[in-house]
């Protein structure tokens, strides 16, 4: 995960095979990455990542869900109820 106002490393996360979407919750609490190959979506929780402080170079975040979402997804869209 990476840190946007700045080229920040925050975490590494294992989220899926290749990668190819990520978005963010409306409350900005989790980003979920739309993983292409494995045809799921990863969910992370953001509170795990910002918290640590200074060792957050080395850290890596736990994974909260992973959510099978079939073949070859693309991108995701996430709305507010």
């Amino acid at each position: 995960m990476l840190e946007v106002t700045t080229p920040d490393v925050l975490a590494a996360v294992k989220v899926g095979q290749e990668p190819c979407f990520i978005t963010f919750t409306p409350d900005n609490q989790y980003a979920l990455v739309v993983n292409h190959r494995s045809g799921d979506l990863a969910v992370i929780r953001l509170a795990t990542i910002t918290q640590g402080g200074s060792q957050r170079r080395s850290r890596t975040a736990p994974l909260f869900t992973m959510v099978p979402v079939g073949v070859g997804p693309v991108s995701a869209g996430v709305s507010r109820f």
